[in-house]
Order: structure tokens, then C-alpha cells, then sequence
């Protein structure tokens, strides 16, 4: 059994053997066949002619599959015949179309080797221009500008004025690009002499471009006249134009035509011109001047005092940056406008942002363009930024620190509010309390009642009976000097000094009292003492409160009396006294007593 199982393991793994070697054969034939097949094809496309060839390149766009199987075709069939017009050609479409910069700049140099192998200085001077393009590609201005300028000086050697010319409206755009406006405005002027000359609608298209490249340079340098002549120039020119190129051509000018009005302080009139720029700029989908229109509204707009509406198009050109990581030297100018905005505000948090914002963006334009360094340095120094990024930053944290003290403070200040309010509802409902208690005490004593039904009261009754108990215990134990009847006699007069109500006479003493009784203030104190349960200053205030509170319950005229009126009237000599001995009596002040009185009174009619 172990034999068979063996030899049968054996024969599957033979099997599987040669069918791996029968795949890797095949697979091996099918590449062979794959890259013949291409080879073939070449050879193919290799045998059509130069026309046939050139007609599909340029009648397709290189995202076509068999584009590039042309292209090379092209190249390959140029290279044979060393032609070097149609090497050129090919080599000017990879540059366009290269897939990476070293692509490309591969692409350059090959053709630039050739021409100088081949001493063909006008395709020397081509190379250059190719050269230039693809640093100009990277945003790499100072190689641009190099390779465009040596491209010049070649070409301005041979008789290829259109080529030359081409190659100095390059130059020309650097300069414009960088800042160096004399310089741009100098090649421009050359362009624009030679495309006047000519005759074809193409070269009539180019010489508006570089009229119109003047204008902007112009306004730059500040020769605001020379922009105006210009503009009104144009403005005829431009009536030579086909009607699409006409609308589309206009709609710049008119760009333009803001621009050089702002310049000259007539705001109004360079609104509307941009305004009517901005639509046609947009339907042609040129996001770089589409924002550089967003801008002058909104310069014009601040410079009108319409600063919020200005703020919002200053906000679109940041916009840009944010959606495609675009600006320029021109854009720039809206953050200054932005921070000022909010310096005046004194939006510290905004400024901070905006300001941090343009050093962002000046330190990308420098990264992506190379050659602006000294030009971003001057318009905009790197340190002064900083320097006023810091001091926002700085003033930023002072500011948040006084609102978390001033927060802190106004914390602290509201719970002691509450706390206070929930203290002084506390109290009033205590005192309401109070006062309940003490008028249902008094109802009750007046009624003579003894079936008390709130607890409270009951409480109430039941210290009082205590008190008195303690009263009469203490006149029962208490040595006496007196007797009965002498006591008895000193009650009732004492009873009848009561109804008389002699007690609210402010000069009673206990001496005065003693001689009006035809007694000595040793028994009338020892009486009141033993009998009253007081001393005699409490049982005279007694007096006087109990008929203080009688008379306030029906007499809502004393109840608008002051209360050192109140005072005066019951016998006291001032209104603390009575304050004092009405709070003893009652637990209340008298002013808290009389307006629950009042409340008491409005809550029943």
C-alpha cells in the first residue's frame, strides 16, 4: 500500500513539472511574439510618410492610445534621414507632452547636442527656446529666463525674425513675471514693433498681446498716460479682431482699463470697468485674472468705503490659493488689505491669521518660482512679517489671558449673585415664615383658643408656656420682700397705668412710675420682676409693641409713617431703639412687618 501511495506521489509531482515548464515556454513565446508584434507595428507606421505621420499628431491629442507609437515612429524615421527640422518637430512634441520634467529636459538636451554637433545655429537658438520652456514648466524662472536669453542671442544671428521674436516675448513674460518691468516693457516693445509689420491675423493677435503687455507694465512703472494712449489705441485696433476673438479680447482691455483708472483715483469708473470684465474672464475660464478682477473690485470697493463688501472679494482671492495652491505677485496685495481691515476692527485673531497667511504664500511663491526671492524680499520683507507675526501671536495670548481673567472674575461675581439671591430667597421665605407664625400666634392668643393646629404655632405655644412656667417658678422660689397685698395693690395699678396707656410717654423711668404709684423703684422693679417676668425697660417696650402691632393691623395710615416717625409716636426715643425692641417681640424688623402687612392686604382685595 505504501508503495502505491509512493509511486503515485511521484507521478503527480512529474506532471506538475512538465506543466510548469510547458507555461514557462508559452509565456516565454508569447513575449517573444508580444515585442515582435510591436516591432512590426513600428516598422509599419515607420514606412508611412512624414505627412501622414504629422497629420495624426497633430489632429489627435496624446491621451490617444496609438499617439505616442506615432510619435516615436516620427522620431525614429527623422533620425534615419538625419533630418534635423523633423527631429526637431519630435522633440517638440515630447516636450510638450513628456510625462515628468526629466523627460523632457532629456528631450531638450538631445536636441540641443544635435544642433551644436551640426553647428545649425538657428536650431541652436531653438533648442535654447525649448530649454527655456521646459524650466519655465517647474516654475524655475532664473533657468527660464537663461536658456531664453541665450536662445536670443542665437537666433537674433540668423534671419528668423519670428522665432526671434517668439523667443523675446518669452524673455519679455519673465521679466513681467518677476518684477523687472523696464526690462519687460523693453522686449515688449520690440515684439510689438515686429508683429505691427506683418500681415497674417496671427500676427495681428500677437501684436495686441504685447500692446497689451506694454499697458500692464506701463501702469506698473507708473507712466499712467502712456498706459492711457495705449488703451485708447487698442480700443480701435481691437475692431479688426473676428467677432469671438473680438468680445473675448475686449473684455481683457477693459481689465486693463480698471486697472490703469484705479491707478488715477477714479474708483468709481474702474469699478465698472472691471465689473464688466469680470464675466467674459470668467466664461474663459482664466482663474489667474479672474481673481486679479476680484482684487481691483475690492480695492475699489475700500477706497468707496464699502470695506465689508471689499473684504469679501479680497476673501476670493485667498480662495484661490486655498482651492489650487495659485497666486502672484499682484495677488498678493489682498492680504494687505485683509489685515488692515481687521487691524481696524482689532480682530487680533483675524490679523494673526491673514498675516501668517501671506507669509505662507510669499514662502511658496518663492519655493515654486525661483527668481522671486528679491523681488518678494523688497515688496514684502520676510523679517518685518514675521517680526509683526509675533507681536499678533503675543498680543493674541495677552488678550485671551484678560478673557479668561475677566471670565473668571465674572464666574466668581455671578455665583456670588446666586449665591446671594438663593440667600436672600432663603431668608425671605424664613422671615415669611416668621411673620406667618407669629401673626397666627397672635390670632390665636387674641381667640383664646386652645385646639392649634399647625405644628409650628403649636411649637410656638408650647416655648411660651415654658417661659412662663420658668416665670412663675422663679417668683415662686424667689426671695420676696413684699407682701400679698402689697403686690396685688402694685398690680392693679400697675393694670390701670396699662389701659391709660401712660407707658408711651418717653420720659416714664422706673423712678417717674415708682413716685406715681407712691412707691419706691425697689418694689415696682421687684413686681415687675416677679410678676410681669421682665425687667421694666422690656416690659415698658413690650407695652408699646403689642399696641404698635394692634394699631398697624387697622391703621393702614400709620403703616406710611417712617419708622422713626412710628418711633416718636409709641414712645421710643429713636428708630433703632424701636427697631430693636419690635425685632425682640416678633423676630421681625418693622419694615419687613408692614409690608407683609401691605402684601397681605392687596393679596385679600
Amino acid at each position: 500500500m505504501c508503495k502505491f501511495v509512493e509511486k503515485h506521489y511521484k507521478m503527480r509531482l512529474l506532471t506538475l513539472d512538465i506543466l510548469v515548464q510547458f507555461v514557462k515556454k508559452y509565456i516565454c513565446f508569447a513575449l517573444l511574439l508580444f515585442v515582435s508584434s510591436l516591432g512590426w507595428a513600428q516598422n509599419t507606421l515607420e514606412k508611412q510618410s512624414f505627412e501622414a505621420l504629422g497629420n495624426f499628431l497633430d489632429n489627435h491629442k496624446n491621451t490617444d492610445t496609438l499617439y505616442f507609437d506615432y510619435l516615436k515612429a516620427y522620431e525614429n524615421k527623422a533620425q534615419k534621414n538625419d533630418d534635423l527640422e523633423k527631429i526637431f518637430y519630435a522633440k517638440s512634441k515630447y516636450i510638450v507632452h513628456g510625462a515628468n520634467f526629466n523627460e523632457r529636459l532629456r528631450h531638450a538636451q538631445e536636441l540641443l547636442k544635435l544642433s551644436i554637433k551640426k553647428q545649425d545655429v538657428k536650431y541652436m537658438g531653438l533648442a535654447y527656446n525649448k530649454l527655456a520652456l521646459v524650466y519655465y514648466k517647474e516654475r524655475d524662472m532664473e533657468q527660464s529666463l537663461h536658456y531664453e536669453l541665450l536662445a536670443e542671442k542665437q537666433l537674433s544671428k540668423t534671419n528668423d525674425l519670428y522665432n526671434l521674436n517668439k523667443s523675446r516675448y518669452g524673455i519679455a513674460t519673465i521679466y513681467y513675471f518677476v518684477g523687472d518691468y523696464e526690462k519687460a516693457l523693453s522686449f515688449f516693445s520690440q515684439t510689438a514693433n515686429y508683429y505691427k509689420n506683418q500681415n497674417s491675423y496671427n500676427d495681428l493677435r500677437g501684436y495686441i498681446s504685447s500692446v497689451k503687455f506694454e499697458i500692464k507694465n506701463h501702469i506698473a512703472l507708473q507712466q499712467f498716460d502712456a498706459a492711457t494712449q495705449l488703451i485708447n489705441f487698442l480700443d480701435n485696433e481691437e475692431k479688426k479682431l473676428k467677432t469671438h476673438h473680438l468680445e473675448l479680447e475686449n473684455g481683457y482691455l477693459f481689465l486693463l482699463n480698471g486697472q490703469n483708472l484705479f491707478a488715477q483715483k477714479q474708483y468709481k469708473a474702474s469699478l465698472e470697468k472691471v465689473q464688466k470684465a469680470l464675466p467674459v474672464i470668467k466664461n474663459n475660464e482664466d482663474f489667474a485674472n479672474e481673481h486679479l478682477a476680484y482684487l481691483y473690485i475690492g480695492k475699489n470697493l475700500w477706497q468707496l468705503n464699502e470695506k465689508e463688501e471689499a473684504v469679501e472679494q479680497f476673501r476670493k482671492v485667498d480662495y484661490l490659493y486655498d482651492e489650487k495652491e495659485y497666486s502672484d505677485l499682484n495677488l498678493l496685495e489682498a492680504y494687505d488689505y485683509l489685515i488692515a481691515y481687521y487691524k481696524t476692527t482689532n480682530n487680533l485673531k483675524m490679523q494673526l491669521f491673514y498675516t501668517e497667511k501671506l507669509l505662507t504664500v510669499s514662502n511658496h511663491l518663492q519655493k515654486q518660482y525661483k527668481g522671486l526671492s528679491n523681488v518678494l524680499h523688497t515688496k514684502y520683507e520676510t523679517t518685518k512679517l514675521e517680526a509683526s507675526r509675533d507681536y499678533l501671536q503675543k498680543e493674541l495670548k495677552i488678550q485671551m489671558y484678560r478673557k479668561y481673567v475677566i471670565l473668571g472674575i465674572a464666574t466668581v461675581v455671578i455665583v456670588f449673585l446666586v449665591s446671594c439671591l438663593f440667600y436672600y430667597k432663603k431668608k425671605q421665605k424664613t422671615l415669611r415664615q416668621k411673620y406667618e407664625l407669629f401673626t397666627q400666634q397672635r390670632l390665636f392668643s387674641e381667640l383664646g383658643t386652645t385646639h392649634i393646629v399647625m405644628p409650628e404655632i403649636k411649637q410656638f405655644e408650647k416655648e411660651n408656656k415654658q417661659k412662663e412656667l420658668a416665670v412663675y417658678n422663679r417668683g415662686k422660689t424667689s426671695k420676696k420682700s413684699l407682701s400679698d397685698k402689697i403686690t396685688e395693690e402694685l398690680l392693679q395699678k400697675l393694670n390701670v397705668f396699662e389701659d391709660k396707656q401712660e407707658y408711651l410717654n418717653p420720659k416714664t423711668t422706673i423712678n417717674s412710675l415708682a413716685k406715681d404709684l407712691n412707691t419706691n423703684s425697689k418694689y415696682l422693679s421687684e413686681v415687675i420682676n416677679n410678676c410681669k417676668g421682665q425687667n421694666f425697660t422690656n416690659y415698658l417696650n413690650q407695652l408699646r409693641i403689642n399696641l404698635v402691632l394692634t394699631e398697624l393691623d387697622d391703621n393702614k395710615k400709620l403703616r406710611k409713617l417712617t419708622i422713626s416717625a412710628i418711633a416718636e409716636e409709641f414712645g421710643f426715643n429713636n428708630a433703632r431703639s424701636f427697631s430693636d425692641a419690635f425685632f425682640k417681640v416678633t423676630g421681625l424688623k418693622p419694615s419687613y412687618y408692614i409690608s407683609q402687612l401691605e402684601k397681605d392686604d392687596k393679596a385679600a382685595s
